[in-house]
């Protein structure tokens, strides 16, 4: 079959065999795939992985794409419970941008009735990254005033929506582009106040929408040049948790505000957890938005499909950061 690989920088579609379930694994015949921003760094070789306490920076030279897929279940490894051949599934794979993808039963979930598989690959890694930012790094109780930066994003569409159905004060929502948080609000998404991020005002703004308080929680997307923002927009003993990075891995900002506010910096990843600690994660998530989604109380907001076929433009759609929610691979 054909699978998309990064080697040297670039995607390459490369022969590789059909893969076979293991005990405890799902083997899917893949409908739909969703792209992620940790797609691009795998790409560029800037995705560190491992849990050494020294960073690493060397990859294998060729990587499977492709981290959430939905689609049908073809075969099932022994021990599995649960799930059976021909059931509609989403889930977490490290090798997605294939017609046939292995997911662990532990990170699989169903696909409610009413979602598409276009649907329902935008679900897995957005939502539960959100729901752990809020509830696990975020400590989120109801009451909580939350900004989300980078809203248009995946995580930002999931952070949003999840913050106010866990009873959120204020939600807001920052963007480079006035025009997407305007798209936002056409869609019905949960925003009380939306800041373009680089409007002078910003902090004022901010400030003024909580009455001074500052917001408690920060759902960071952005990184890099914009943490003095978000130290200046935290409530006292607020937490900012860096999600991703999409503006720089590195920035500066004021140690001794973030001492006088009692602030928590918070990074949050997956790479660097136990097995067990992530289908733990999973299983939260999954007991708290599964039913939600299946209500109709969260949305999938997917901006376009792309065929399997065109990979390549779909990445370069990403990179650019025109889209607003997800962008999807789509398999015949």
């Amino acid at each position: 079959m054909r699978a998309a690989h990064a080697e040297h920088g670039q995607i390459v579609i490369k022969e590789v065999a059909e893969p076979t379930p293991e005990p405890g694994q799902l083997l899917v015949a893949v409908k739909a795939a969703g792209l992620n921003a940790a797609d691009r760094l795998i790409i560029k070789g800037s995705y560190v992985v491992g849990s050494s306490t020294r960073r690493a920076e060397t990859q294998p030279p060729s990587i499977p794409l492709g981290a959430e897929a939905s689609g049908e279940v073809v075969a099932v490894g022994e021990g599995v419970i649960g799930f059976a051949v021909g059931d509609h599934v989403m889930g977490v794979s490290g090798s997605a941008f294939a017609p046939y993808a292995l997911i662990s039963a532990a990170l699989a979930m169903p696909v409610p009735e009413h979602l598409s598989f276009v649907e329902g690959a935008a679900f897995p890694v957005t939502f539960t990254t959100a729901h752990d930012a809020l509830l696990s790094a975020g400590r989120m109780r109801k009451g909580a005033n939350v900004l989300v930066t980078a809203a248009p994003s995946g995580v930002g569409i999931a952070a949003l929506q999840l913050a106010r159905s866990l009873g959120a004060g204020i939600v807001g929502a920052s963007s480079r582009s006035a025009a997407k948080l305007g798209a936002l609000a056409d869609a019905g998404l949960p925003v009380d106040i939306g800041i373009v991020a680089d409007d002078p005002g910003f902090v004022d703004t901010a400030l003024a929408a909580t009455h001074d308080h500052g917001f408690d929680i920060v759902i960071d997307n952005v990184g890099g040049p914009a943490l003095p923002t978000y130290v200046a927009v935290a409530a006292l003993r607020g937490r900012i948790v860096s999600v991703g990075r999409m503006g720089g891995e590195e920035g500066t900002f004021n140690l001794d505000e973030l001492a006088r506010k009692q602030l928590s910096l918070v990074g949050v990843s997956f790479r660097t957890r136990p097995v067990q600690e992530i289908v733990e994660v999973y299983r939260r998530a999954g007991e708290d938005i599964v039913p939600a989604l299946a209500a109709g109380h969260l949305k999938v907001v997917v901006d376009r499909t792309f065929p399997f076929e065109e990979i390549l433009a779909a990445q370069d759609w990403m990179q650019a950061g025109r889209q607003i929610g997800k962008v999807v691979l789509t398999f015949e």
